[in-house]
Parts: C-alpha cells; sequence; structure tokens
C-alpha cells in the first residue's frame, strides 16, 4: 500500500518486529516481550500519527525527508545544550534524532504493524542482568535525551496525547517505585501483612497483564509475569540514574563510550553533581513517602 501517497503529511514510518534472540532463555524471553509491549505502544501512538520512534532496523522515510539538508544535520550531528552538564553529542540514538527531526520539520510518523520484521538481537553480555541493565542504559537515555526538547516542541505541534505520554516518561521513573516503596515502608511500620498483600497484587496483576500481550499477535510466555516487574523496578533504577547523568553514553555492540574534552573542573563537576542531584531526589522521594505511609 502507497502509505506515504495515503497520507501526504507522513514523512517516516516504521514496522512491527519479531526477535530471534542468541541467549539463554530468560534473555530471549525479554526481548520478545518487550516487542510485544513495542508493538501495543506503536498501534497506540499511530492513531495520533505520533510514533514516538523511528526503529533504526526498519523504518522508510519521504524522499523529500531523506534529502532536506535540515534533515541530515540532525541525524549526522545531532547534539544536546544541557544546563548542568553542558553541550554533548549523541553517541547513539539515531532512531530518536530522525524522530525529532521530523517533528520539529511538520511531518508525522506512522507505523505499520502489518509489515513484519524478524531481527537477530546478540546480547551485550552473557548475564541476563548485566546485559539487560546496558540495554535498558542505551534505550532510556535516549528516551531522556530526547524528551526535554520533544517537549519544547509544544502541544500545539505533538497533540495533547504525545505530550502526556512524554510528561509521563519522567514522571513513571518515580511512580514505578511508588508501590514497592510503600509496601517496604508499611511493613517496616505496620507488620508483614502488607508485603504479603503487595505480591499478591503484584502476581494478579502481571499475570493479567501477560494475558493481554497475547491479543498484540506475539507469543507470551510463563516467565512473562516476573520479567514484567523486573522491567518495572529494575527500569525505574535505570532511568533516575540515567536522568541525572545524560552525557554519559555507550554502545553496547562496539566496546565505544562517548569521550569529552572536557576541563578538569568540568568533569569533577558532572560527576559529583549528578551524584549528589541522584541521592538527593531520592532521599526527598523516601522523606515524602514516610511522612505520607
Amino acid at each position: 500500500m502507497p502509505w506515504f501517497q495515503l497520507f501526504g503529511n507522513v514523512g517516516g514510518l516504521t514496522t512491527n518486529e519479531f526477535c530471534e534472540v542468541r541467549g539463554g532463555y530468560i534473555m530471549s524471553e525479554w526481548h520478545k516481550l518487550r516487542f510485544a509491549q513495542r508493538h501495543i505502544n506503536m498501534c497506540s501512538m499511530a492513531l495520533s500519527k505520533r510514533v514516538l520512534t523511528m526503529t533504526g532496523r526498519m523504518s522508510v522515510f519521504r524522499a523529500s525527508v531523506v534529502t532536506d539538508p535540515g534533515f541530515i544535520a540532525d541525524v549526522e550531528s545531532d547534539s544536546l545544550q544541557h544546563w548542568r552538564l553542558g553541550r554533548f553529542k549523541f553517541l547513539t540514538g539515531d532512531d530518536k534524532s530522525s524522530w525529532f527531526s521530523l517533528m520539529r520539520l511538520g511531518y508525522d510518523t506512522f507505523y505499520v504493524p502489518d509489515a513484519a520484521i524478524n531481527t537477530v538481537e546478540h546480547p551485550p553480555e552473557k548475564s541476563f542482568i548485566k546485559a539487560s541493565r546496558k540495554l535498558m542504559f542505551r534505550w532510556y537515555g535516549n528516551n531522556l535525551r530526547q524528551n526535554s526538547r520533544a517537549l519544547g516542541l509544544g502541544v500545539r505541534r505533538l497533540g495533547l496525547f504525545t505530550s502526556v505520554v512524554l510528561f509521563d516518561q519522567r514522571v513513571s521513573m518515580w511512580t514505578s517505585l511508588l508501590g514497592l516503596t510503600v509496601a517496604m515502608i508499611a511493613t517496616f511500620k505496620y507488620g508483614g501483612a502488607f508485603i504479603l498483600a503487595y505480591l499478591l497484587w503484584i502476581g494478579i496483576t502481571r499475570l493479567i497483564l501477560t494475558l493481554l500481550l497475547s491479543c498484540s499477535g506475539h507469543k507470551i510466555g510463563p516467565a512473562y509475569p516476573l520479567i514484567l516487574y523486573y522491567n518495572q523496578i529494575m527500569g525505574a533504577l535505570v532511568k533516575i540514574y540515567v536522568f541525572f547523568r545524560l552525557d554519559q553514553q555507550s554502545w553496547t555492540r562496539q566496546d565505544t563510550k562517548l569521550t569529552r574534552d572536557l576541563a578538569s573542573f568540568q568533569r569533577w563537576f558532572n560527576t559529583w553533581s549528578s551524584r549528589t542531584m541522584t541521592f538527593s531526589a531520592g532521599s526527598i522521594f523516601v522523606a515524602v513517602l514516610l511522612m505520607m505511609v
């Protein structure tokens, strides 16, 4: 179907992904779960023609877009000016750079769920914990680096729903930890029944979410409820960590990291200000909950 002819303002579209993972069972199930979640999210965002990423593996762009000097410059030498960390280039995240450029230039983005692409995934580490943490660090870092400037485009350009979704990316790193933190505080103050009730709630809700994922057309597995909860907690911790260290980037498929020629004081300031802000934010979060529970 000629999508670009059908939708005259669509500048790029991406496709449905399935994967074959060269790793252990849990690593394989983790990737497949993420692609099932991706499919549902993409379908939702496509209704407003605001798909939030142009996945590098299989996305298609309008010819007039990829020949636009502004688009080429955005993808080739994308960078971010941060109020505390200074200006730094993007080492990874071409899929986010291309999306932001399309939004900035006034184009729409779309998703084609019927176009199924099969990819081969090679985990960066043998250990599931290490591999998933590395991948989350890269993925969530790309999301958060894009987040603030994307919101800066305004509700009129993005639409209300897309703006809420982008804002939720910032809030969810804290709300994902809310239930566990409250359950732990309540257990410490009032007794073990609260943590048992919380675990029962997690088990039931994650089972329901797993069954709902079966509607995506992606296969579901028995480990999905546990992996969903792992993604919630570990993902939130990684997001909080990377949110205060947006200049730290690495490429998981190569031993490549972003190096910046900064003065010694600037390096020292960036390191310790990031640590201080992380500790302060975490302390405020826990302190507020201690007063409320």
